[in-house]
């Protein structure tokens, strides 16, 4: 070696770095047994040694006996033989050219490409194009490390330089390579010693690595250079120790389907038990699956249904449409589990957060018992709630409760274990057999939406059909139905008008406030549900929106108080308390100012009780009118109806607002508004509310109730955020009780329906104008009563004639009278009044067969419109009008009128009076209401 450095150190060619620097073929030691020396045929070496019988560089080398140019294309120089297609290092070292059926990595492939990283540092192929030689992977000179390799291996990364397609660098690329992960520490599978001591080996960390599982050389024959035999999977067990127990369980298809073969068409018998599912290269998705799968469905579940669907081996056993959601986020259920979660790409997630459910999160896959790896069960076992590869019994919902541990039923009326032992679900099973969750819920197969365990009939939304299996006749909850009238389900909230998180509240913590109240609502949000049964922001009101079916108390998680306990408003599987201010009601009915008003009944008559005979301080101030199940009418009414046959929205106002009834101080009177009426005689609509016969809103061709003017829930009008008149001694005015619009100071309110009426406004009808300081018949004055109010008594008028709220004049006819309550002497419009004469009252008119170009209503003595009748003061005037030119507001002061206004219907006098009076009109319209004394100006006739 001396020798040669002397020239090789750069004085004649310069070797250092290729020979000397890295690493090369060793020298100085006695060739080892597995090392062949060839001889030729007259016994003389070909590969001398040195005289202590240790290789040196002229056992390869020959400064002398070969030309420079003899055999330069099939051997380097100095060579003492050919080395084409690594041909001399085979002639020693023939034990590891012998390909796979020695145990060895294959040579004279060509099967794949061998890389330019490999050959740009030295790495040569064969004679043929990629074609696998000893030097594709050992460099003699200038090899990078031990072993004469061209590449470092400590970590298998020259496998992995020409096998890329399996050398994932972390556990994710494995899964999307479908082959066995490599380069990681497992924190699950530990590197069997025996694996080791057949000559597999770890990375430099203690990771799996391709030669944990392969030898190179001296692996076993005919076995793709695995370290040990796997032909029963046992090279797969040896790490696998955990998975061993899947060979006595149907997943074993040596028991259930010996013929069916894998992707590489070899049965399990050929392949070995583990071979049936997985490959530990090439698989088709993720764990090396060794199935045909397709993309339906997520990447650990599509793993499952290689076996279980339609046409496929194990298509008996199917999970059908209801069943358990896969690839839903953990924190749906709870946030965490000590259950195996999975990513997107079938990969296990390291913590109890982190990942997916999806079906290996209840199921082993390789284990019948999860109590017991040593049971079985053949292709005939039937399994039960306790078996079928779950990781936990269902029997006590151990399993179930895992995620769902703020489900806590057992306990409470909902666990049929307490209430109905011996109903079955659709598999049969006993309470006691499926365990609490079972008796509402199977994982599979379901008959509804929620996995549900139970028979349904009926039409309704799919949630409240899961509810009604119980709580129907003839079912086990037959006592506790709904009734006929009950909270509607089914309907989708944003059709409503009801808007559950409004623009005047805002949330802080778990509490909402009302506008700038100081006062909260708890609120917690209340779910919502498409038509599928599934929770939607824009869904249905259900069952489920307002119940808990899983806690009976819903501040407390916590087992249930056992069958015999009552539920009141603090429990009963409610979502939040309704005992107090009725805050379940409220969280989507947010008529707050109720709670601050008589109409709360826990103000103004505490000792009350509804229906059932329940107080507000048990059940909330809204449990006093309305029950969510069971009421007693329309708008689940909570308590008596009056019996009369008023409408029935009436029929609940006057439920309190009656004699002998706890309102009975606040009734309407025998002369008050109308009820039951369309609104075709003034005007034909309104943006108030109306009616249909059945007390449901209609559009304009509906009918006035109570609830058109009054809304029951708001003390004061246009302030739902008011806490005035919470007291039971509060008097309200027109601002207030409960009215929808206030009528001060215009009459608003009225208006509203009343709109050829509203012209009165800032005339001289209008007492803000021309009389404020007088007072109604009630004592009122206009600015407490608004404009319309001072003359018309809505409720409890002394007069039935349009509701009159003052004093009645003289007159012939109940008309004249209403006018003669203003317009005579020592009254508010004593200036205003005829001073001799009027129309007489023995002269009766018709309407019909003439040609009336005006509207000029006739009345009876009643005041009622006629076709025929007398002529009085409306008849030429309205009363609501200041101009007869058109229809306008009054000027806003004290003007005196003339012919063109002055309240008269029309400003003709040949069609105010000559339908009667002919040629004679012009003198009797200009002199009918002036200083006509018979001297002067005596009248025809007289």
């Amino acid at each position: 070696e001396i020798m040669c450095h002397s020239c090789h150190d750069g004085f004649v060619l310069d070797s250092r770095d290729k020979v000397w620097d890295k690493f090369r073929h060793p020298v100085g030691v006695k060739p080892s047994d597995k090392v062949h020396l060839p001889k030729r045929s007259d016994g003389t070496v070909i590969f001398p040694l040195d005289l202590k019988g240790e290789v040196y560089c002229g056992t390869c080398h020959s400064a002398h006996g070969r030309a420079w140019e003899e055999g330069k294309e099939d051997s380097p120089i100095f060579m003492r033989g050919s080395n084409k297609d690594s041909a001399l290092c085979k002639m020693c070292h023939g034990d590891k050219a012998s390909g796979s059926k020695g145990g060895n990595h294959p040579i004279d492939k060509t099967t794949i490409d061998i890389p330019d990283s490999l050959l740009s540092i030295g790495a040569k192929s064969g004679s043929k194009p990629n074609q696998v030689i000893c030097q594709s992977c050992h460099i003699v000179h200038g090899a990078a490390a031990e072993k004469l390799l061209a590449v470092d291996n400590a970590n298998s990364a020259l496998c992995g330089t020409c096998h890329s397609d399996r050398y994932p660098k972390d556990r994710d690329e494995a899964e999307v390579m479908s082959t066995h992960p490599v380069n990681i520490v497992s924190d699950r599978i530990k590197i069997a010693e025996e694996v080791i001591e057949k000559g597999g080996k770890k990375g430099a960390n203690g990771e799996i690595i391709c030669q944990t599982c392969h030898r190179p050389h001296y692996a076993i024959p005919n076995a793709k250079l695995l370290v040990m035999e796997n032909k029963e999977s046992n090279l797969c067990m040896v790490c696998h120790a955990d998975k061993e127990s899947v060979l006595i369980t149907k997943h074993n298809l040596q028991i259930t389907a010996p013929k069916e073969p894998n992707v590489r068409e070899r049965t399990v018998a050929e392949s070995g038990p583990c071979s049936a599912c997985h490959l530990p290269h090439k698989g088709q998705g993720a764990k090396m699956w060794a199935r045909a799968v397709s993309d339906k469905s997520d990447a650990f579940a599509r793993l499952c249904f290689s076996c279980h669907s339609d046409g496929k081996i194990a298509d008996k056993k199917q999970v059908g449409k209801y069943t358990h959601p896969t690839m839903v986020s953990i924190k749906g259920a709870g946030g965490e589990t000590e259950l195996p979660l999975f990513n997107d790409k079938g990969v296990r997630g390291l913590s109890k957060t982190d990942g997916n459910v999806t079906c290996g999160t209840c199921h082993n896959v390789h284990q019948w018992d999860p109590k017991d790896p040593k049971i079985g069960a053949g292709k005939d076992t039937a399994g039960t709630s306790d078996n079928k590869f779950l990781r936990k019994p269902l029997s006590k919902s151990a399993l179930c409760m895992e995620c769902h541990f703020d489900k806590k039923i057992t306990g409470s009326k909902h666990d049929l274990q307490l209430t109905a032992k011996r109903e079955k679900n659709i598999l049969g099973q006993t309470p006691a057999e499926s365990g609490p969750c079972g008796g509402c819920h199977v994982p599979h197969n379901g008959r509804q939406a929620r996995m549900w365990a139970r028979e349904v009939v009926g039409m309704e939304d799919p949630v409240s059909l899961l509810c009604k299996s119980c709580h129907a006749e003839g079912r086990p909850a037959a006592l506790k139905q709904t009734g006929k009238f009950s909270h509607p389900v089914g309907v989708q909230i944003s059709k409503t008008g009801i808007k559950p998180i409004d623009k005047d509240r805002w949330v802080e913590g778990n509490r909402i406030r009302f506008g700038s109240s100081t006062s909260f609502l708890t609120v917690k949000p209340l779910p919502l549900f498409d038509e599928e049964g599934r929770k939607s922001p824009d869904g249905n009101v259900t069952c489920a929106t307002c119940h808990n079916p899983h806690q009976w108390d819903p501040n407390v998680v916590k087992e249930g108080p056992g069958k015999d306990v009552e539920g009141d408003g603090t429990n009963s599987f409610l979502r939040v308390a309704n005992n107090t201010d009725s805050a379940l009601c409220r969280n989507c009915h947010l008529q707050r100012s109720v709670v601050f008003s008589k109409h709360n009944i826990g103000i103004s008559a505490p000792e009350e009780k509804n229906g059932p005979g329940s107080k507000v301080s048990e059940t909330g101030p809204c449990s006093a009118c309305h029950l969510p199940h069971n009421g007693n009418g329309m708008k689940m009414w909570a308590r008596k109806l009056s019996g009369g046959m008023e409408d029935p929205i009436s029929q609940l106002c006057k439920n309190c607002h009656s004699k002998g009834s706890l309102a009975e101080k606040k009734t309407v009177g025998d002369n008050s508004h109308p009820l039951n009426v369309t609104l075709a005689k003034v005007g034909g609509e309104s943006t108030l509310p109306l009616f249909a016969e059945n007390g449901v809103k209609a559009g304009k061709d509906g009918k006035v109730f109570c609830a058109t003017c009054h809304n029951v829930h708001q003390w004061e009008a246009g302030d739902p955020n008011s806490t005035a008149g919470a007291r039971k001694d509060v008097e309200g005015d027109m601002a207030s009780s409960f009215l929808r619009v206030s009528p001060t100071p215009d009459g608003e309110i009225c208006a509203d329906c009343h709109k050829d009426k509203r012209f009165v406004k800032r005339t001289k009808h209008d007492l803000n104008i021309s009389a404020p300081q007088a007072v109604n018949i009630l004592g009122r004055t206009v600015t407490q009563t608004g404009t319309c109010g001072v003359c018309h008594a809505v409720h409890n008028s002394q007069e039935k004639s349009r509701l009159w709220a003052r004093k009645m004049g003289e007159g012939d006819d109940i008309p004249e009278m209403r006018c003669r309550s203003c317009h005579a002497l020592g009254e508010i419009a004593e200036k205003k009044m005829p001073k001799n004469f009027k129309h007489p009252k023995s002269v009766i008119a018709s309407s019909v067969g003439r040609g009336k170009k005006g509207d000029f209503p006739l009345y009876n003595k009643e005041g009622e419109m006629k076709e025929s009748g007398v002529i009085t003061c409306p008849t030429c005037h309205n009363p609501h009008q200041w101009s007869a030119v058109k229809k306008d507001f009054g000027p806003g002061k004290m003007t005196e009128g003339d012919i063109k206004d002055s309240f008269l219907r029309n400003l003709s006098p040949s069609i105010l009076c000559s339908d009667c009076h002919g040629l004679d009109s012009l003198f009797r319209y200009k002199y009918f209401h002036g200083d006509t004394s018979r001297k002067k100006y005596p009248l025809y006739g007289q």
